[in-house]
């Protein structure tokens, strides 16, 4: 009885959504002729589901218990893609439809522990290489189902609530050479867009040197004087970092006067350019 109901219900739910009175994809599809990549196997769950960029269907449970599916639009057609997370149609940017995204690989440029710039769940170990003249490949790893990587912790403990917020790219595609900027969650990491031998650009990433920090096209100190002269007293007044602590400034009412001491709470530290607490893990 409930496997009854919840087919029934799906019924509904498809008419409303495909605006027809029986489960025919003829009848819901007039464009042209679509070559389907997905079969039955791949539903899961009641819902919709997308055939790679190209289509949006929706998987119908049938009474045997399996699914049968049902095409409810030819995204191809309609001049959008498939949005993977909604399993439907849109006219919005979608990365995983972007030739110069799904063409991309990733390439070391420095030793160290790096994102994926586009796939959330992806991140790359590059090591050093005895060959100078060689650039090393990377070694890739996944995370668990639900959770992303965390270049800030560099683990995978960022856990997946939502696909569409907590998964988002860490970079835009490039629109052209030289493009850079910061990575998102990591002030000590920058991205470079560079050619490829498919004429395609796309984005390399690079650490600061020291622990330096990303800003304005540039790695600087994060650690500027303090304001304070070497019996402790304030030469200039504002906000100031403490050097021992990331996570504690103080402020300088007064020149000559004593700093009052602050602390910023777990997971943020200061950031003496914004002049406020921000996210990040101190180490």
């Amino acid at each position: 009885m409930e496997r009854r109901n919840i087919f029934l219900l799906s019924a509904i739910l498809f008419i409303c959504l495909g605006g027809t009175t029986a489960f025919s994809t003829n009848s819901l599809f007039k464009g042209r002729v679509h070559s389907r990549n997905i079969t039955e196997d791949d539903c899961k769950t009641v819902g919709f589901i997308c055939d790679e960029c190209k289509a949006s269907y929706y998987c119908v449970p049938s009474s045997s218990g399996n699914f049968t599916l049902e095409m409810i639009e030819d995204c191809e057609d309609a001049g959008t893609t498939c949005l993977e997370n909604t399993g439907k149609c849109t006219s919005q940017t979608n990365l995983k439809c972007n030739s110069s995204v799904t063409e991309y690989e990733f390439s070391c440029h420095q030793v160290g522990l790096f994102p994926d710039p586009f796939e959330c769940q992806k991140y790359h170990l590059c090591t050093e290489t005895t060959e100078k003249s060689v650039v090393p490949k990377p070694q890739t790893y996944e995370c668990p189902q639900g959770y992303a990587y965390n270049p800030l912790t560099t683990m995978c403990s960022k856990k997946i609530v939502n696909a569409t917020t907590d998964c988002k790219p860490l970079i835009v595609p490039c629109d052209g050479p030289g493009q850079s900027g910061g990575v998102q969650s990591h002030p000590n990491m920058y991205y470079l867009c560079l050619p490829s031998e498919n004429k395609l650009y796309y984005p390399q990433l690079y650490l600061c040197p020291n622990g330096w920090e990303y800003f304005n096209d540039n790695c600087f100190d994060p650690y500027p004087p303090t304001g304070l002269d070497q019996n402790g007293k304030c030469i200039a007044t504002g906000l100031f970092f403490n050097p021992a602590d990331c996570k504690r400034y103080f402020q300088c009412p007064s020149v000559g006067g004593s700093p009052v001491s602050y602390q910023c709470t777990v997971g943020t530290k200061f950031d003496f350019k914004q002049k406020r607490c921000v996210e990040f893990t101190c180490q």
